[in-house]
């Protein structure tokens, strides 16, 4: 899909898929306001923000948009979120704070999706960050499981596959490592990287798999599923045999590096 619009703000969290978009972004001659999430974005980013803002203030967002005559935004990189009642909210975020309380403690897609409806009523368009990192996107021509086949077969990888998706139901995650047939970790708060570093394959001594994909009825235009060389490195650092995605629905950061290293590393590569 073809981007044509005069103005569009990068929210912005954490994360070098920041960057990636701020460079394309500029590279395909978009104007962009970037609003950095003070608590999150990486403040020594090559890119100094427009506007920091805090958690605390967040609410005040909108009405710079206006100012700015923004109509457009992009939600990029990561934001955790943060334990409500420690927040020291100003009025204006408290105002919307209490429009999604019953939402906070629900699964991250459920809240995501009331954050974005609140951007919907003022107005605002949210757009897909795959319209414009399109290099950063995983496809299938990469897949290297036939070089495999007598490991893990295609139907045993589509298997995988749904048990991920359908552990996604419960909001948890996108992530999980599965063996056997059988998920033996689950990814939390502290991420993909964390999930992979607590496998244990002395324990296992079997074929294990990272496994991620988007959750079902998850709205692909906030936090889609990503790997980059270092879950490449940590896969093959903790003994994993392979890494399972899902094709179009997966930002890849650094994708011809993370190629070399599962060739490097004979790693299962397959997207599906």
């Amino acid at each position: 899909m073809s981007i044509n619009l005069q103005k569009i703000a990068l929210i912005a969290g954490s994360g070098k898929f920041v960057r990636q978009l701020i460079l394309e972004c500029k590279k395909k001659k978009i104007t962009i306001t970037v609003f950095a999430i003070k608590e999150f974005y990486d403040q020594t980013n090559f890119y100094k923000p427009d506007y920091s803002i805090s958690i605390n203030k967040i609410g005040r967002i909108f009405k710079t948009l206006k100012s700015e005559n923004i109509e457009s935004i992009i939600f990029i990189g990561g934001i955790k979120k943060p334990n409500i009642f420690k927040l020291k909210p100003d009025l204006i975020t408290l105002s919307y704070l209490i429009k999604i309380f019953f939402y906070y403690f629900k699964g991250d897609g459920v809240l995501l999706k009331k954050i974005l409806l609140l951007f919907h009523k003022k107005g605002l368009k949210v757009i897909d960050a795959r319209n414009i990192i399109t290099k950063n996107i995983v496809k299938k021509k990469h897949n290297n499981l036939a070089k495999h086949k007598k490991i893990l077969s295609k139907d045993l990888a589509m298997k995988y596959f749904k048990k991920t998706k359908q552990f996604g139901c419960a909001d948890k995650g996108q992530a999980v490592i599965i063996s056997k047939n059988k998920i033996i970790l689950e990814e939390d708060k502290n991420g993909t990287d964390d999930l992979i570093l607590r496998y244990d394959y002395a324990k296992y001594q079997a074929p294990s798999y990272l496994v991620k994909v988007s959750k079902p009825n998850q709205d692909l235009r906030i936090d889609l599923p990503s790997i980059g060389p270092n879950t490449i490195e940590n896969i093959y650092k903790k003994n994993l045999s392979g890494i399972i995605v899902e094709a179009d629905k997966t930002f890849i950061y650094a994708p011809e590096k993370v190629y070399k290293l599962v060739e490097k590393y004979n790693i299962i590569f397959y997207a599906l």
